[in-house]
């Protein structure tokens, strides 16, 4: 690369020959949405963090080592109203909540890393733990085909996100999932074929 730096766009944030902004769709949800993501992560150029919070614009992001305390950054946050999207051993079925519960969630915590890196985050940190974890009772297939998963049930943060805010509101979000799928067969359009995992 010479040493012209890449211009990128003010709204979106990618670079102009990535611009996403023609396929933006947003969604308002009344809950807080929190995303503790891997720094590793962080850097991916396929992470879906980025499509996310151009989608849900209330969306905070926050960055962290593997290892890092992260009790300062959830300070105030009580377990009896937000929850952790992780499927532990004990965690709720999202599919399974009365209304009550769902409507009781006021904050909803995901973190963004590999499953492996994911399971650190979450050992390392007691002030996660405290929180009720929520997963998935059905199998939901993932649409993101550009990066390597276990199987076709292994959703990027994106689509899980969206998924458990569906669940949690008792709506459809499916442009938000569409915004996504656009925007990255648009971004990918020029790689080769053996550089995308279908």
């Amino acid at each position: 690369m010479t040493g012209r730096q890449r211009q990128h766009c003010d709204k979106c944030g990618f670079i102009d020959r990535q611009c996403v902004c023609q396929f933006i769709r947003q969604a308002r949800v009344p809950q807080r949405v929190i995303i503790i993501q891997d720094q590793k992560e962080a850097s991916h150029a396929k992470n879906t963090v980025g499509l996310l919070s151009l989608a849900l614009p209330q969306i905070e992001v926050i960055k962290v080592q593997v290892d890092e305390d992260v009790s300062s950054y959830l300070t105030g946050f009580s377990p009896d109203d937000t929850a952790l999207l992780h499927p532990s051993e004990h965690a709720e079925v999202i599919e399974s909540l009365d209304v009550d519960r769902k409507f009781g969630i006021n904050t909803l915590v995901v973190i963004d890393a590999t499953w492996r890196r994911a399971k650190r985050i979450l050992l390392s940190n007691p002030s996660l733990q405290k929180f009720p974890a929520l997963t998935f009772g059905q199998t939901v297939k993932s649409v993101y085909s550009i990066r390597k998963a276990p199987s076709a049930e292994d959703l990027s943060t994106f689509e899980a996100g969206v998924y458990a805010l569906e669940q949690l509101n008792n709506i459809r979000l499916e442009p938000l999932v569409e915004f996504m799928a656009r925007s990255i067969d648009w971004q990918w359009r020029d790689q080769p074929k053996e550089h995308r995992h279908n």
